[in-house]
């Protein structure tokens, strides 16, 4: 049996939708002296430098970026942010019967950050995802997540089907290189592309673009679906881990080092470090130049998979 899993997308950026009942969503996780930990899962990201007196306020990459989804809330305390923008919800299918039989809102992130003097974000996220997907190669996961380049925001990655989303601009991603490697002996891929309004580059072939670096990890984590109605079991989902990092191609060399440190820090199960990337590289001359002649798309259901990107968008 497939359980399924659907996100729900409200929003063209964020795919973010308010759940109408239930309760919030607890913390991701908490800071201490050396890092972050996670509340729920086995993972941790330790700080990238040496430690001061900042890393348990959430400085984990360094005095240029800043701690994006939490804040000091009435007691002085980290807290995660809760608006819109840093919220997801989630509609479960625990009988596969194709209805939603239970809905979670969580945190949309488990950390994020922007760079304080350049355009550049980083994320990290980890995605409960449908049966169906469980045992999917990442290699083809992370293409579907580039191939719905038109869909929601890079950074919302939705895995499932979806409702229908009104498109109001159209993006097209070229892939630059990809590659599988290893993060804290765990199966991951990681490919990096270049994303552009199609519209914008159609007037335009020198419109601004934006690169992302995408990196999908298969963990031991479990995600419990609890019923909400008599009759239905509960259930577990498998979990991906997934990380990211957008910035102006012109920028993207002097802080990728930032992102790659992050992937050395994380230790899943207490192991950490990666392997080398042997990473097979694309042709980028034409891909998003051809996207920008193909006719605009009638709103639609989105695909059952991981969907992505659109440019960055600060808060």
């Amino acid at each position: 049996m497939n359980h399924g899993f659907k996100q729900v997308g409200l929003g063209l950026l964020f795919c973010l939708a308010c759940w109408l009942g239930g309760c919030a969503p607890g913390a991701s996780g908490a800071f201490d002296d050396k890092g972050y930990q996670h509340a729920t899962y086995a993972y941790r990201v330790d700080a990238t430098h040496a430690p001061d007196a900042n890393i348990a306020n959430g400085n984990l990459l360094g005095n240029e970026w800043k701690l994006d989804n939490f804040y000091r809330n009435a007691r002085d305390r980290l807290a995660p942010k809760r608006t819109e923008n840093y919220l997801t919800q989630y509609e479960l299918d625990l009988n596969d019967d194709g209805k939603a039989d239970a809905e979670e809102e969580e945190l949309l992130y488990d950390l994020r950050f922007k760079h304080l003097k350049r355009d550049a974000l980083i994320w990290l996220r980890t995605i409960p995802i449908s049966d169906d997907l469980r045992d999917k190669e990442l290699r083809v996961l992370v293409q579907r997540y580039v191939d719905e380049v038109s869909g929601a925001g890079f950074e919302a990655v939705k895995l499932g089907p979806t409702t229908t989303l009104v498109r109001e601009k159209r993006f097209g991603a070229s892939i630059i290189d990809r590659g599988p490697f290893k993060l804290a002996d765990q199966d991951a891929y990681e490919t990096t592309f270049d994303v552009a309004n199609v519209d914008q580059v159609a007037i335009n072939p020198n419109a601004r673009r934006v690169r992302v670096r995408i990196v999908l990890v298969r963990t031991p984590f479990e995600y419990s679906a609890r019923a909400q109605r008599a009759g239905l079991k509960s259930h577990k989902f498998a979990v991906l881990m997934l990380a990211g990092y957008a910035n102006l191609p012109e920028d993207f060399a002097t802080d990728e080092k930032d992102f790659q440190a992050l992937l050395e820090h994380t230790a899943i199960d207490g192991k950490r470090g990666t392997t080398a990337v042997a990473l097979e590289t694309f042709s980028t001359a034409t891909a998003v130049a051809a996207d920008a002649k193909a006719p605009a798309a009638a709103p639609s259901a989105e695909p059952t998979a991981p969907v992505a990107p659109t440019a960055p968008t600060e808060h």
